[in-house]
C-alpha cells in the first residue's frame, strides 16, 4: 500500500507538471496566433515597415517554446515518456519555425508563423491525448481501490457475523477487527 501511494503520488506530480505545460502551450498558441494576424496586418502595409517588431515578438515566443520543450523533454526522461517526449519534438519544432518567422521581413515570415502555429497545436492535441490517457489510467486505479476496499468490508463484515454466532471471547476478536 505504501508503494502503491508513493507511485501514486509521483504519477500525480507528473500529471500535474504535464497539465501545467499544457496550459502554457496553449497560451503560447494564442500568443503565436496573435503574432501571425499581426503580422497579415502589417503584410498589407509597406514592407519596410514590417521588420523589428515583429522579429523580436516571434524570437520571444520561440524562447518560451524552447524552454517549454526543454522543460517537457526533461520529464519525458525522467519518465520514459514517449509521448512527451515526440511533443517536446513538436515544440522544439515550432520555436525554430517562429525563429525564422521573426528573422524574415518578407511574406515568408507569415508561413513561418503559420507553420509554427501548426506545430503548437499538434503539441497540444497530443497533450490533451495525455491527459485523456491520464484520466483513464487514474479512473482504473480508483476502480481498483474501490475493489479491494469492497473485498476487505466483505472479508470483516463476513469475521463479525461468525463472531456473533460464537459469542464467547468475541469481545478481544470484535476489538481486534
Amino acid at each position: 500500500n505504501q508503494y502503491e501511494m508513493v507511485q501514486r503520488g509521483q504519477r500525480q506530480s507528473v500529471d500535474n507538471e504535464v497539465d501545467e505545460a499544457l496550459q502554457r502551450l496553449q497560451e503560447l498558441a494564442r500568443r503565436q496566433q496573435q503574432e501571425n494576424e499581426r503580422m497579415r496586418r502589417q503584410a498589407s502595409r509597406l514592407r519596410n515597415q514590417m521588420g523589428g517588431g515583429s522579429g523580436m515578438s516571434q524570437r520571444e515566443l520561440a524562447e518560451q517554446t524552447k524552454e517549454l520543450a526543454r522543460e517537457l523533454e526533461r520529464l519525458a526522461r525522467e519518465h520514459s515518456s514517449p509521448d512527451l517526449k515526440d511533443t517536446a519534438r513538436r515544440l522544439d519544432q515550432a520555436a525554430n519555425d517562429m525563429m525564422r518567422a521573426g528573422a524574415r521581413g518578407d511574406d515568408g515570415a507569415l508561413a513561418e508563423g503559420l507553420a509554427a502555429l501548426d506545430k503548437l497545436k499538434d503539441a497540444r492535441r497530443l497533450l490533451d491525448k495525455n491527459r485523456s490517457v491520464r484520466l483513464e489510467r487514474d479512473m482504473d486505479d480508483v476502480a481498483e481501490q474501490v475493489e479491494r476496499l469492497k473485498a476487505q468490508q466483505e472479508r470483516i463484515q463476513s469475521e463479525v457475523s461468525k463472531l456473533g454466532a460464537q459469542g464467547q471471547g468475541s469481545g478481544e476478536r470484535l476489538q481486534r477487527i
